[in-house]
């Protein structure tokens, strides 16, 4: 954190957010609706130019960012993807303008200190979901488990909150206990299928993919779904936050290019010890059932770091963790990267890399590298920015086995790794 000092401590007396901070125009393309995102979104950029906020709260405000931009109404009259963010980039450049000129004084953190309590909100509901659903009888559908580790660093968090709102913490938790009951008990009494549209879906999970093993069927509840996913998603950022700090590191959230990643920082030094740019990303793997995350390092290696002994020991000491990388130019057949992935020509031409065991790993359970020369091959061959990502407990593990659908889901998107090795790894 830079100079914004009392942002840790104006919350004890703050209200909890229980609604919008305005009121939407009936007309989404309205200039206020316009002028609301600006705002939020240099709330954002100001985080990331002064470290206010932890990072399980600035990706709870970056959520709320997202909700804001939804009521812009730029997606209605942008259609084409390409024109609909090519508008985000455009405001947002506003906000990168308006941050940097408001720099971290007071005026900065008094606009962080309007959305924080939402965030902190939303982050202890999730929480408090999580834990619901890891409390359901092991035969349900909705149940999601916890390891100790995930337990120990929600419940570190909750402390961290605790004190944060001191005497308001009842009254803090008890509203959003009750918001959550009122949105499981809405969940299932209204709740759509998962599935409304036929058996066309019913190969797919919310990855996209054909895999029983998720435990996400047509049958399910499309909006206790959505709350699943909230469950997962915090867990996996307090559970990321909590062991950095306990391994000597912060957290400081990053903007590219109208994406993210995160700066894993040295507490004793204030260097970047990585970059984490890729993650979490949970049991979609061959027989994998922990989360994971890629960093990229300072010398040009790449990291798989897995951040809880559960996972960990899941994962293994002797797993296979590989890049397959195709080396011919897609052809011009193919209508898009992805389709020429999902063909099995793209496997004909491709470059095998295999990570190894790292002694030094930076996160609470095992970490895989790959070396620094492979990284710079990989992003120097590669005919496209999508590349085959393998990760096994088995050794000799092969390529990302096909869905019965025929759908291989191994794809990774290394575009976000490309610039950041350029603008971090290659001038030095």
């Amino acid at each position: 954190m830079k100079s914004i000092s009392g942002l840790l401590v104006v919350l004890a007396g703050a209200a909890l957010w229980s609604g919008p901070a305005w009121t939407q125009s009936t007309d989404e393309d309205s200039q206020a609706a316009v002028e609301a995102y600006l705002e939020i979104q240099t709330a954002l950029e100001i985080n990331r130019l002064c470290q206010g906020l932890k990072s399980v709260e600035h990706l709870a405000l970056q959520d709320l960012v997202a909700d804001r931009r939804d009521a812009t109404g730029w997606y209605i009259a942008n259609p084409d993807n390409e024109t609909y963010w090519g508008v985000i980039d455009e405001h947002d450049a506003i906000a990168r303008d308006r941050a940097a000129a408001m720099g971290c004084g007071e005026k900065a953190e008094a606009l962080l200190g309007r959305f924080l309590p939402q965030a902190l909100s939303d982050v202890f509901s999730d929480l408090l979901l999580a834990f619901h659903f890891a409390s359901l009888p092991e035969t349900d559908l909705y149940r999601i488990p916890l390891n100790p580790d995930e337990v120990a660093a929600a419940q570190r968090y909750d402390m961290y909150l605790q004190q944060r709102y001191g005497a308001n913490f009842p009254t803090f938790s008890s509203t959003a206990r009750n918001a959550v009951t009122a949105e499981l008990q809405t969940a299932m009494d209204t709740g759509e299928p998962f599935n409304p549209f036929g058996s066309y879906l019913d190969d797919y999970s919310l990855y996209g993919v054909l895999d029983p093993s998720f435990g996400l069927y047509s049958q399910d509840n499309w909006e206790m779904m959505f709350l699943q996913g909230r469950a997962r998603s915090v867990i996996d950022r307090v559970l990321l936050e909590v062991a950095t700090e306990m391994g000597g590191h912060t957290l400081a959230e990053r903007g590219h290019e109208g994406t993210s990643y995160i700066d894993l920082i040295a507490s004793t030094t204030g260097g970047v010890a990585a970059k984490i740019w890729h993650g979490p990303i949970n049991g979609y793997m061959q027989g994998y059932d922990g989360s994971f995350y890629l960093a990229l390092t300072p010398q040009g290696g790449m990291r798989l770091v897995t951040w809880s002994q559960d996972a960990g020991a899941l994962l293994g000491l002797t797993a296979t963790v590989a890049v397959l990388v195709n080396t011919t130019p897609m052809p011009e057949t193919f209508g898009s990267a992805s389709d020429y992935y999902q063909d099995e020509t793209w496997m004909e031409e491709a470059e095998r890399f295999s990570a190894t065991l790292a002694t030094d790993c930076v996160g609470a359970g095992v970490c895989y590298e790959f070396a620094p020369a492979d990284v710079a091959r990989m992003l120097e061959i590669s005919s496209t920015p999508l590349v085959e990502f393998v990760v096994s407990p088995e050794p000799d593990a092969g390529s990302t086995p096909r869905a019965e659908s025929g759908y291989r889901y191994g794809q990774l998107d290394t575009s976000l790794l490309k610039a950041l090795y350029a603008d971090w790894v290659a001038p030095q």
